[in-house]
C-alpha cells in the first residue's frame, strides 16, 4: 500500500495520514493494540490510487482525521519553521527560508499565490509536483481523502478538535476500550484565532474553501 495509509490487520482498520492532523499519534497509539500492520509513514493522495488499491481499501474500515483549516495553517507554519521531524523537512525549512522568515501573515499572503486557484487554472501545485512536495504539510485536506470531484472517499471522519473522545468511539466499536491516545510530534499550544488579521483569515478561507465547505467549518 502506498505511503500514509496504514491498514491495521487485526482490526481491519485503514487509516489514511493527512498531514498536521495528528496522524503520527494515531499510527502509534492503535499499533499499540494491533502491532501487525501493513503501509509506511508517509502521505499519498486517495485520489491518485488506482482501482485496485481503492478496491483494497473499500473492504476495510477506512477512516481520516480533519482539522479547522485556520488551526491547521498555524500548525504547519510552526512545525516547519521548526524544520520538522525527519532530513526532508529539513530540507524543506531551507528551501523555504524565505518565505518563513515572514511574519505568518505575510506567509499568509505568498503562500496563496501558490495554494489558491487562479481563473481557470488548478492550483500551481497541482501543475508542478515541485510545489506539492514543498508545501505537502498545507495542501488542502480535501487534496488527500476527496476524490478529483470532492467525495469524501474515506468511510469515517474523525474532528481533530474532539479526537480522543471520536478515536475511542472508533476502537470502542472495534473492540477496545479505554483506549488512550499518546500524543507525538505535538504543535505550539496556542490560540490560533490570535495570529489572524482579517486579511489573512479571508485568504484562509479562499485557498481552504474545499476543507470549509466540505468538512463544515468555521473561523
Amino acid at each position: 500500500m502506498r505511503p500514509g495509509i496504514i491498514i491495521y490487520n487485526k482490526l481491519k482498520l485503514a487509516f489514511i495520514h493527512v498531514p498536521k492532523n495528528a496522524g503520527l499519534s494515531v499510527i502509534h497509539s492503535i499499533r499499540t493494540h494491533s502491532p501487525r500492520t501493513s503501509g509506511t509513514l508517509g502521505h499519498y493522495p486517495m485520489r491518485n490510487l488506482s482501482d485496485s488499491e481503492l478496491s483494497q481499501l473499500n473492504a476495510l474500515k477506512t477512516f481520516a482525521v480533519v482539522r479547522n483549516p485556520w488551526s491547521r495553517l498555524v500548525s504547519g507554519y510552526c512545525f516547519l519553521r521548526q524544520g520538522g521531524i525527519n532530513r526532508k523537512d529539513k530540507l524543506r525549512k531551507i528551501l523555504l527560508t524565505p518565505l518563513l522568515r515572514l511574519e505568518f501573515n505575510k506567509f499568509v499572503r505568498y503562500s496563496s499565490r501558490i495554494l489558491l486557484v487562479k481563473g481557470y487554472f488548478e492550483p500551481l501545485y497541482e501543475r508542478n509536483s515541485y510545489y506539492l512536495w514543498l508545501l505537502l504539510h498545507i495542501l488542502p485536506q480535501s487534496y488527500w481523502i476527496c476524490s478529483n470531484s470532492k467525495r469524501i472517499l474515506v468511510k469515517r471522519i474523525i474532528r481533530f478538535e474532539s479526537l480522543q473522545s471520536e478515536i475511542s468511539q472508533l476502537m470502542s466499536e472495534n473492540g477496545i476500550d479505554n483506549f488512550i491516545l499518546s500524543h507525538r510530534n505535538k504543535s505550539i499550544n496556542t490560540d490560533y484565532q490570535n495570529w489572524y488579521t482579517e486579511e489573512s483569515r479571508n485568504l484562509v478561507g479562499e485557498i481552504y474553501k474545499s476543507d470549509i465547505e466540505t468538512f463544515d467549518y468555521t473561523f
